[in-house]
């Protein structure tokens, strides 16, 4: 593997483990696909995903879920594909408002994950177990839906 995405990827394993140390205070993390999966499970992302449904990624949408025993607060993070191809960009459809520091780390965390997913620094989705394991490990158990 190309030394330079090593390089990359070390660093989106840290932002992982720095933004879910914040992250699990408040939310826990899942992922799930494909788009049709996420517009049932959560309805009202369906106005913010219209313009780019055609361009969403194959990489799993981001979920994060708020604390409480029944999650009431849900922010979904959808990939989609830019036309030069980088299917990371993603789309941050809060279910309720956050703060710019919130959005901030969210945005982070989804966008060192999917990276790591696309470059294989972390496994697929398709293994979940594994996947699971390899967040837990860089993040802890306190975030990571399992």
């Amino acid at each position: 593997m190309n030394s330079q995405i090593q390089h990359y990827q070390e660093i989106a394993k840290a932002k992982l483990a720095e933004a879910g140390q914040e992250l699990c205070k408040e939310y826990t993390f899942g992922w799930g696909g494909p788009i049709d999966w996420a517009l049932e499970m959560f309805p009202y992302i369906s106005s913010g995903v219209s313009n780019i449904r055609s361009t969403v990624s194959d990489l799993p949408i981001c979920v994060f879920q708020s604390r409480d025993l029944q999650p009431t607060n849900m922010v979904a993070v959808v990939p989609f594909k830019t036309p030069d191809g980088n299917p990371t960009n993603t789309r941050v459809l809060p279910s309720h408002e956050i703060s710019e520091s919130t959005l901030k780390l969210i945005t982070e965390f989804s966008h060192a994950f999917l990276f790591l997913i696309s470059t294989g620094g972390l496994p697929s989705p398709m293994q979940n177990e594994k996947l699971t394991s390899s967040l837990i490990s860089i993040t802890s158990r306190r975030l990571i839906i399992a």
